[in-house]
């Protein structure tokens, strides 16, 4: 038995409508009037679709027309598909009154579908998940009796079980999606398969196409999914696309077109900016708009994008798992609309045909905060890249690009994290902060080996680039005994380090330290005669968790007669913890007998600490003048 049945005149619909509402079952009226486009639809619609199948019902219709007679044509079915007619002010009345939630179906030609109408409720709509919101349209009355009809209707989809997702991105969850129910498309397949024919050449039971696009075209690479209905005349007076034009052909090879009204697939959802807008907000004539040409095909269900939108990877996981969820999933606009939640604050996605989604809970779509000390590195990261005291060739900027990349892409960008369970996300966070530790050790082994090194510079570079902050200043004893200040150098850009610097009457730059450093305090003796060993215990005021490693070194003057060799301790501290490290410097005894100083250092979390100790040496007979 057909599933369909068409009529040509509105008055042999409306007669045929009213009977079939007192009795529904296959076959389904619909009103063709023209439209012979619309019966090749009937024809795929009847490949995919098997049976007769009573929709659930709204709460509330609302009829977006002024068009009686329409109407009055539609009434019977619109009864099997909402509870009551009714007016926006029915819908404010009724959330005022209630805590229950509402399905409100909107219903009319395309052109009635204003943003001065519509844009308050979508929005209200999306802030207050009791109002959940269904679109039944088409382009005239044709289009819209075909898409109420096709709300009647149900696949197999245990003969027709396959969800297809096509985006132009190099998708890397591949594994994961490639499934009996479940095949993704990225854009390596793009170049190596006819993708044009995949989708027209099989039933599906969703597409999902990804990809840039504007109201009448979504990018595959060399394909493109196209809104253009050849059959239906354009407006006057509006602006069409290139393909539009008599001279001009479309701006993609044609022979790759994916006309939309073709996809045999009960879902398609067009995740592409503007791929739906609203009818006074849209660019091209309707002849042309995606979503248009969807209704006019055998979907059932269409989602598409009321304006600009981010979806990403994210997304396109979100709907993987909700496909292979026990329920069988959330409606995507519901899910993407909450998925981009932290990235744009409006409704990007509605649907049209089909039952709204579950109440979805935003706790569930929030991406995992970072954390702050990791971002904190990255920007210490960068600060060692974009400034100059290390060179291009400089040996540690490949690791700090590397980690930069790292805590970028695997991070810190949109999706990264959302897509593993907690227990891995921990994992991944421990593993950057583990490659920090190698990157420390790094620096700190660089110093100990070449105290000269480029990268000792940053205190000098930093001090030109920078203002005293008077706030800062504060009177503080050094360990010498002597009176000290402490105070902070603040970069002039955002790339320069701050540097919090103690400044001691006698000792000079006791202290040099990147923000939120370890402090280092140091005790030695300060004279002692040729040939002493020299015992340093120093007290690290550590600010941060995490590892420190610490070192020491003397000038290069005097590194001839050292006996010692200078090297590294770590350690690892939480924020706000004292440590002490004890070490000894012993050198010949033929060091010349005068005042020296040396320097022990720290490094933790991308940041450097520099603490510089005056030492006098003596002979055992002062040379008598």
């Amino acid at each position: 038995m057909a599933l369909f049945v068409p009529y040509e005149t509105a008055q042999s619909y409306k007669q045929a409508v009213a009977q079939w509402a007192k009795q529904p079952a296959a076959p389904i009226p619909l009103c063709l009037g023209p439209r012979t486009d619309l019966q090749h639809s009937i024809e795929l619609a009847s490949t995919l679709y098997d049976e007769f199948s009573q929709p659930p019902v709204a709460d509330l219709a609302i009829w977006f027309s002024d068009d009686p007679g329409a109407l009055d044509a539609f009434q019977p079915m619109l009864s099997l598909l909402a509870r009551q007619l009714g007016t926006i002010e029915t819908v404010q009345t009724y959330l005022q009154t209630t805590e229950q939630s509402i399905h409100v179906l909107l219903v009319g030609t395309y052109s009635y579908l204003r943003s001065d109408k519509l844009q308050p409720l979508l929005f209200q709509a999306y802030e207050d998940p009791r109002l959940k919101i269904t679109v039944l349209t088409g382009r005239d009355n044709y289009s819209l009796s075909w898409l109420m009809a096709k709300q009647f209707v149900q696949a197999n989809h245990t003969k027709q079980g396959t969800h297809g997702i096509f985006t132009y991105q190099s998708y890397k969850y591949e594994s994961q999606a490639n499934t009996k129910q479940i095949k993704l498309y990225g854009e390596a397949d793009f170049e190596e398969q006819n993708i044009q024919d995949l989708i027209l050449n099989q039933v599906w039971r969703s597409v999902l196409f990804h990809g840039h696009g504007k109201d009448d075209n979504l990018n595959l690479g060399a394909y493109t999914v196209c809104g253009r209905n050849a059959s239906i005349a354009a407006q006057v007076g509006t602006l069409h696309p290139r393909c539009g034009y008599n001279t001009q052909g479309c701006f993609k090879d044609e022979a790759k077109l994916i006309p939309l009204n073709e996809v045999m697939a009960e879902n398609v959802i067009i995740s592409s900016c503007n791929s739906a807008p609203l009818v006074d907000l849209m660019c091209y004539d309707p002849k042309y708009l995606l979503l248009l040409n969807a209704i006019d095909g055998p979907a059932k269900v269409i989602t598409a994008a009321l304006t600009v939108q981010d979806s990403s990877e994210l997304e396109l996981y979100r709907w993987i798992e909700a496909l292979q969820s026990a329920e069988g999933g959330a409606a995507p606009a519901a899910l993407f609309n909450l998925s981009l939640n932290q990235t744009q604050s409006f409704p990007a996605f509605w649907q049209f045909g089909g039952v709204p989604s579950a109440t979805l809970h935003s706790e569930q779509f929030l991406d995992p905060q970072p954390l702050p000390l990791l971002t904190t590195m990255l920007d210490r990261a960068q600060k060692y890249l974009v400034n100059h005291f290390l060179p291009s060739t400089h040996s540690l900027r490949k690791r700090l690009e590397t980690f930069n990349q790292k805590v970028n892409n695997d991070y810190l960008k949109r999706g990264s994290q959302s897509i593993y369970t907690q227990p891995q996300q921990q994992q991944r966070t421990k593993q950057l902060l583990s490659l920090v530790d190698s990157l420390d050790y790094a620096l700190a082994s660089l110093i100990i080996e070449n105290p000269e090194d480029d990268l000792m510079n940053f205190e000098s570079y930093a001090s030109d680039r920078s203002r005293v902050d008077q706030s800062t200043i504060e009177p503080v004893r050094c360990s010498c005994g002597h009176e000290a200040i402490r105070f902070n150098r603040v970069g002039l850009a955002a790339s320069i380090p701050t540097i919090e610097q103690l400044l001691c009457f006698r000792c000079g730059d006791q202290s040099i330290v990147m923000e939120d450093g370890p402090r280092l305090t140091i005790t030695a003796p300060t004279r002692l005669e040729v040939g002493a060993r020299v015992e340093v215990s120093c007290d690290i005021h550590v600010r941060e968790p995490g590892r420190v490693t610490v070192g020491w070194f003397v000038p290069v003057y005097i590194r001839e007669h050292l006996k010692t060799k200078p090297q590294l301790h770590k350690l690892k501290a939480q924020a706000d913890s004292h440590h002490t490290v004890r070490f000894s410097i012993e050198f010949d005894e033929m060091i010349p007998a005068q005042g020296y100083y040396f320097t022990v250092f720290a490094v933790q979390n991308l940041n450097l600490s520099l603490g510089r100790q005056a030492l006098g040496i003596e002979a055992v007979t002062p040379k008598q003048f």
